[in-house]
């Protein structure tokens, strides 16, 4: 079976630091890619089918790659779906290489619509909102060291005496308003002893920003977008597609936007039917005591680990008696789907043991043959007995003294007018018994 594996290597030309990773084309056909362990008489045979199919994965914002091949074992076939996942992370980078080959226009393309509004850019580069993290967010005496203005309003995260308690706080706060929040502050105070904590976050009101120029909240948008980094792109793809599990639509967009492009495949897994039927054989025996009737089922027991399949035959033997007891009887053989060749027989040391024994003892060379005597006679045969019959004479008796005959004149005459008849009748006994004898010992 020749293999029908293809692997396409393809690197993209950017230049300096290459966005392009490696990236395995999904096997066409994998029948070379599982292993059976079956029976020698029912090892399976595979040819692929159709084309690979693409769907979503167990796991949320997965997808898989199916390639529908059709196994037969004796006369008897059945499909095999053999299959490899990705994983939301594979997916993710494979998103990112086609964003950075065909631009922010591909998002559409890609299916990741819901996207559009967090990247920005053409087909050089990707813009993405700088993130509000905590980290980035300037000092309250950075920014508004001269007083606080009117227009800018606080939000307090404490006074507790968790500062963790308070730094959850105030991300919470900034992860989830509408607000445009311009800086932030933290304190702490010791009252009898006891630290409290406090975590003051900045703000605009939504759709306003802090222009420095003129020391207030203006209205409009701060442009903050930046280089998407891609550590950033892959995030934000692999979440778009857990929260819509949507793995296996975006894979196959990605197929048809670029075909020469697959994401990491994981390990191939096969699955299939569970048992499938065999051949069915009947046999009838007859004997002196009527006929016998024997019935053989066939069938396939199936099982899938990973790549592999275990293949065991189950033979179901029915046997029917001429006085119609039914017995039944299973065997089940499975096995390496490799022969092994039988072990020699073990040599007898009989006669190394006992040399004496008249069964070891030398036969010698034979004795030569006698001529024996040869004599001429004349030799006559006299048959005794001819194949045309002679009517026995009249019988022969007398009553009260009186003579009588019985003669059998007319049975002879019946006789010999039935005698083809009886002669044809023997042979076609003859012929009938001779047919039986021989299908019995078919």
């Amino acid at each position: 079976m020749k293999s029908v594996l293809t692997i396409l290597t393809l690197l993209l030309a950017f230049p300096a630091a290459s966005y392009a990773s490696a990236l395995a084309l999904v096997p066409q056909a994998l029948p070379e890619n599982i292993k059976v362990r079956a029976p020698l008489s029912a090892a399976p045979q595979f040819a692929p089918v159709g084309k690979v199919l693409i769907g979503n994965g167990a796991v949320p914002g997965s997808a898989f790659a199916a390639n529908q091949s059709l196994a037969s074992i004796g006369n008897s076939s059945f499909p095999v779906s053999i299959a490899r996942n990705a994983s939301p992370s594979a997916l993710s980078k494979l998103g990112r290489n086609l964003l950075r080959l065909s631009g922010w226009g591909a998002l559409a393309m890609l299916g990741l619509d819901l996207l559009e509004g967090l990247f920005q850019g053409d087909d050089d580069q990707i813009l993405i909102d700088e993130p509000k993290t905590l980290g980035n967010l300037p000092l309250y005496q950075d920014l508004l060291g001269s007083g606080l203005p009117s227009s800018v309003r606080m939000q307090q995260c404490g006074w507790d005496q968790n500062y963790a308690a308070t730094v959850t706080c105030a991300t919470t706060y900034l992860a989830t308003t509408a607000n445009t929040v311009i800086a932030k502050r933290q304190r702490s105070s010791v009252t009898s002893g006891i630290t409290f904590y406090s975590y003051d976050l900045f703000y605009c009101n939504p759709g306003y920003y802090f222009n420095p120029s003129v020391y207030t909240c203006v209205w409009g948008t701060l442009e903050t977008k930046r280089p998407a980094t891609d550590d950033e792109i892959e995030t934000l793809i692999a979440q778009h597609l857990i929260d819509e599990n949507r793995g296996g639509d975006f894979l196959e967009k990605a197929i048809e936007h670029n075909p020469n492009f697959w994401p990491e495949l994981g390990p191939v897994t096969v699955s299939g039917p569970v048992s499938v039927p065999g051949e069915n054989t009947v046999t009838t025996a007859i004997g002196p005591e009527g006929t016998t009737v024997t019935e053989t089922q066939t069938d396939y027991d199936l099982g899938y680990v990973g790549d592999t399949i275990t293949v065991q035959q189950r033979l179901k033997t029915t046997i029917t008696a001429p006085n119609g007891v039914v017995t039944e009887s299973t065997a089940v053989s499975s096995g390496s789907a490799e022969a092994t060749a039988p072990a020699a027989p073990e040599k007898s040391t009989f006669c190394e043991d006992f040399p004496d024994a008249s069964a070891c003892a030398a036969l010698g060379a034979p004795e030569q043959p006698t001529a024996l005597p040869e004599e001429d006679r004349a030799v006559s045969i006299a048959p005794e007995m001819t194949a045309a019959g002679a009517c026995p004479a009249p019988l022969q008796f007398s009553i009260l003294g009186k003579p009588f005959q019985l003669a059998f004149d007319g049975a002879c005459a019946f006789a010999d007018g039935i005698r083809p008849i009886v002669l044809a009748s023997a042979w076609i006994g003859a012929l009938l018994f001779l047919f039986n004898i021989g299908r019995s010992s078919s």
